[in-house]
């Protein structure tokens, strides 16, 4: 009988330095990825997809452009002819040569005036159904159309009909096509399994690795920042954010503020609950709705750099817990549910704040509720190295908690 056993190694925090920008990435990488698009679109029969991107709904956009519109909405339309058409309102007309692959001539362009802000000019341009009509679009096409979210049948009784752009445009594309030609294609993109953003390239993985350690390093700024006494917005300050594009709004939330408050210049207590997030523009760093986000899917595999967050799910909120292990692989954590976190409560319950990490407070809690390690490989994990937090006055309580969490993996308890 195989004996396991493991061990706690108290290091220093490691310190992997700032990442430097990676080169932008060219046409060809774009290409490539509209290639792949197409060989999607003809396996589901589509003779047009369209492609929906606005300030907080762009990634998709950008992973076949690069253009994550500033103020405005953006509509992609690739279908039979050779390029695809960017529809662009007043200011994103501007920002266009931002894309490479527009830049390299593979991408062209019109503007659409109902796509600008308010009280601008609205003269001048053609109707969205004369757009979309001109690119072939009417009786007989099938066309998806991709947003952020893609629907089950459970979701929505409409299933894959059910779209989730704006009524103006899925009225234009239903009224051409017909409403039963028009399905939703956010899977094609977003889902675990085969959505194309799942695999990542050489390219995404240097943007990757660089939004990584920009996020990692402000959150560990903060934590370490973080004193009673302290306001919260000179807590945020010290993440050094330097005016890239963030992926999420940030956030900072104290006391009995609901965990996606921004700051408020509360002064912070001790022994009251605490969460904080800040997203990169790649979202590499953010939190989890919850423990089966991770459920039945296979993260792509890679080292988590600058530490790997437990998340914590309290209610609605999600709580980004210090980091406990330096160089676990992201596949080898599973989230588990407390049985105490299953039911939902209301973001002013006091009670929904009992499990969110505590300023300078020694408390046990339990690891169940946390993160359970595992292994991919036959062999049981036999060290995992913990960085102890000098600056933070709870490195006890981390300790406790993953020794706990280390005795549950390895089936010494229940």
């Amino acid at each position: 009988m195989q004996t396991r056993s493991h061990h706690l190694i108290e290091i220093a925090w490691p310190e992997f330095g700032e990442a430097a920008p990676p080169p932008e990435p060219p046409a060809a990488e774009f290409e490539r990825r509209l290639a792949l698009t197409r060989t999607a679109m003809e396996r589901r029969a589509w003779t047009h997809l369209v492609v929906y991107g606005d300030r907080e709904h762009f990634a998709n956009l950008a992973w076949l452009t690069q253009m994550d519109p500033r103020f405005e909405e953006m509509l992609l339309v690739i279908g039979p002819a050779s390029r695809p058409l960017l529809i662009v309102g007043n200011e994103c007309e501007g920002y266009l040569p931002f894309s490479p692959l527009h830049r390299a001539g593979g991408l062209r362009a019109e503007r659409f005036l109902a796509f600008s802000l308010l009280n601008q000019p609205r003269e001048g341009s053609r109707t969205l159904r004369e757009i979309l009509a001109s690119e072939g679009i009417g009786a007989g096409s099938q066309v998806g159309c991709a947003g952020w979210k893609y629907f089950s049948s459970t979701d929505d009784p409409a299933g894959p009909l059910a779209l989730d752009v704006p009524s103006f445009i899925a009225d234009a594309l239903r009224e051409l096509a017909g409403r039963e030609r028009v399905e939703n294609a956010s899977d094609l993109f977003m889902h675990p399994e085969w959505g194309l953003r799942a695999t990542v390239s050489a390219s995404e993985i240097a943007e990757f690795e660089y939004s990584n350690i920009k996020a990692s390093e402000a959150v560990k700024r903060m934590i370490f920042g973080v004193r009673p006494g302290r306001r919260d917005h000179d807590v945020v300050r010290l993440a050094q954010w330097d005016g890239e594009p963030l992926g999420c709004h940030a956030t900072f939330a104290s006391g009995d503020m609901p965990g996606l408050c921004s700051p408020r210049g509360r002064t912070l207590q001790r022994g009251e609950p605490l969460s904080l997030n800040l997203c990169s523009i790649s979202r590499v760093l953010r939190a989890l709705p919850g423990p089966a986000d991770l459920h039945g899917r296979d993260p792509r595999p890679g080292i988590a750099r600058g530490g790997a967050a437990l998340v914590q799910h309290s209610g609605h909120r999600a709580t980004v817990l210090p980091p406990t292990q330096p160089g676990v692989r992201v596949g080898q954590v599973t989230m588990l549910s407390h049985p105490s976190l299953r039911g939902s409560r209301a973001h002013g319950d006091p009670a929904s704040h009992a499990n969110r990490p505590r300023i300078g407070c020694r408390r046990k809690a339990n690891p169940r509720g946390l993160a359970r390690i595992t292994s991919r490989s036959e062999a049981p994990i036999s060290t995992i190295t913990y960085s102890s937090m000098t600056s933070n006055p709870t490195p006890g309580i981390w300790r406790e908690l993953l020794r706990e969490s280390l005795q549950v993996a390895m089936g010494e308890r229940d």
